[in-house]
Formats: structure tokens, C-alpha cells, sequence
């Protein structure tokens, strides 16, 4: 499934335009020309804006050669156990990760959960992926070595695992933070932050990683992105913790075009603003509108999303 979420802006009868957040935006689609405005903001953003999901930094790490492990897609979705599983399967990232950067990428889920675990995380080049091959368990934390995100919302390290966010299944997206700066790592579940799971990552060399013990399980690797850490983005951060201020942001052209394309992942009501589009109706006062609605989803058939 694509699911861009769209941010609409508007002129003024008096001139000048109006950036609409996505839940008004949203209610000003459905007051003006419904499935008609929909098709044109889609089409608009698509001609003119790359959704996300085609910024790829990195991809899974073809050069291993583990057969419970089948990658596709220029090694973007991985296939776990396709024919049986007899113990956990993994695969990690082809490029480690540098300190004093921050990274972030997301992966669907594309089958259902089930069995001893799937897990999101990262780990050190320490971490063997054979190590559980004929082993049923939660790889990822299995040690000291490594980071993990359980679908059944469980965090795990060193043999420990504690509840964080919440369980998750079949089309489910979960983010991943790591900044290597602040030695922080952070899960996103369908785009919203969870919280810090972990610190005290920094000074390490670390990989993304997932596995799975669940025959022909599969996860797509979406987004993958990564930036300096800098002033900037630290501002950034503080920004968008206040809804006045993030609003003046969307102000700025300049900022507010960075935030969409690289910082969208910021910010916890806005972080679905893949696309960038225009529509051009009757001006709208957005700031008295209601947006406590969720952002507006548009959706359509993803063939790639069955193996």
C-alpha cells in the first residue's frame, strides 16, 4: 500500500496563500470538490514531488549467503524461511553507521506476525546471524551486541526485554531513530514516536537489522535517510515540540520545504507529510479550523505488497 498524506495550500481571495496542516486539509477537500480534488492533489504530487519511500541510502546486505534469508526488490524486502523454519533467521544493513550522525528509515510489514518473534532493530558487526539459524528465539537483545523492537511491543538488550509501545502486525510501518550523536535509538509505529528506548549508542558500530522465526515472513525496507547531526536540526527538534512555533515555521518556504523533505519524522502530528501539493479552490482561514483529526489518508493498490 502507498499512503501519502497530503499538505494543501490555497490562495486568498485578497492574495497571497494559506498552508493548510493535513486535517484541515483534509476537511477543505471534502467541502470543495471531493473525489475530484483528491485525484488532482494525487496526481499533482506525484508529477512534481518523489513520495518518501524512494530515498534508499542503504539496503540489506546481499553478500551474505544464509538460505533462510531471500532478498528482492534491489534488496529492499526480505523473504525469512521461505520454504520452513527451523530456528531465526537475520539480515542486516550493507553500510554501518557513523558516529555524529542521525538516522532514520522505516519498514513494513508485509505478512502477518506470528511465532516466537519478528524484530526491528540494530546490532554491532559483532553480532553473528547464524549464531540462532537452528534456534527459536528473539535474536535482536540477545546480547550485549545488539538492539531490537519485538512485534509483540517488547524492547530487547543484553537477555533483558522490557514493554515499550505496542504490539505490532501485518502492514504495520515502524520507524527507527538512531542518533549517533546523542547515542539515542527511538521507534516510530505507523509514524508515531514511541519514545527513547535506549541510550549510550554512540562511539559504536552498529547496523540496522531485523529477523524473524516465522515461516515466509516478509518486511520491505521503505525509507532510509541520514544527515549530519547539526545546530539546525537540534533547533528543529525544539520547534516542533510547540504547536505556535511549528506553525510559524510552516511560514518560511525555506524551513518549511527541509522539514517536509528531510525532518518530517519530527514531528508527532505532522510526520505523514510525504508529499507536497497544490490545489487551487476558494481561499480558507486554516488556523481557526479544527486539527485534532487525524491527517488525511489517501490510499490506493500496492501489487509489490505480495510476495
Amino acid at each position: 500500500m502507498f499512503e501519502p498524506t497530503i499538505e494543501v495550500r490555497v490562495p486568498r481571495k485578497t492574495g497571497g496563500c494559506d498552508w493548510l496542516p493535513p486535517s484541515a486539509a483534509r476537511n477543505f477537500i471534502e467541502r470543495t470538490s471531493g473525489l475530484a480534488a483528491i485525484r488532482k492533489v494525487l496526481k499533482y504530487a506525484r508529477e512534481t514531488v518523489a513520495p518518501i519511500g524512494f530515498i534508499h541510502e542503504w539496503t540489506w546486505d546481499s553478500a551474505q549467503t544464509n538460505p533462510a534469508v531471500v532478498l528482492k526488490n534491489e534488496n529492499r524486502e526480505v523473504l525469512f524461511h521461505p520454504v520452513q523454519s527451523s530456528g531465526t533467521a537475520a539480515v542486516r544493513g550493507c553500510t554501518p553507521f557513523t558516529p555524529g550522525s542521525e538516522y532514520y528509515w522505516e519498514i513494513k510489514v508485509l505478512t502477518p506476525t506470528y511465532g516466537t518473534d519478528l524484530m526491528i532493530g540494530v546490532g554491532t558487526e559483532k553480532v553473528d546471524l547464524l549464531k540462532s539459524e537452528f534456534v527459536f528465539c528473539s535474536l535482536l537483545g540477545l546480547d550485549q551486541e545488539s538492539w531490537g523492537y519485538s512485534y509483540k511491543g517488547l524492547i530487547h538488550h543484553d537477555s533483558s526485554s522490557q514493554v515499550y509501545g505496542g504490539p505490532f502486525s501485518q502492514g504495520a510501518i515502524v520507524g527507527v531513530h538512531l542518533d549517533m550523536w546523542r547515542g539515542t535509538l527511538a521507534f516510530y509505529l505507523n509514524r508515531i514516536f514511541l519514545g527513547v528506548a535506549y541510550n549510550s549508542l554512540q562511539c559504536r558500530k552498529l547496523y540496522p537489522m531485523v529477523c524473524s522465526t516465522a515461516c515466509q515472513s516478509a518486511m520491505r525496507l521503505t525509507y532510509s535517510y541520514s544527515s549530519r547531526s547539526s545546530l539546525q536540526l537540534h533547533c528543529l527538534r525544539l520547534i516542533v515540540s510547540d504547536k505556535h512555533w511549528l506553525q510559524r515555521l510552516y511560514k518560511i518556504p525555506g524551513l518549511r520545504a527541509q522539514l517536509n523533505q528531510a525532518y518530517w519524522w519530527l514531528t508527532p502530528e505532522l510526520n505523514q507529510l510525504h508529499n507536497v501539493a497544490n490545489v487551487c479552490e476558494n481561499g480558507i482561514n486554516w488556523e481557526n479550523s479544527d486539527t485534532s483529526d487525524e491527517s488525511l489518508k489517501l490510499v490506493e493498490e500496492d501489487e509489490d505488497d505480495v510476495w
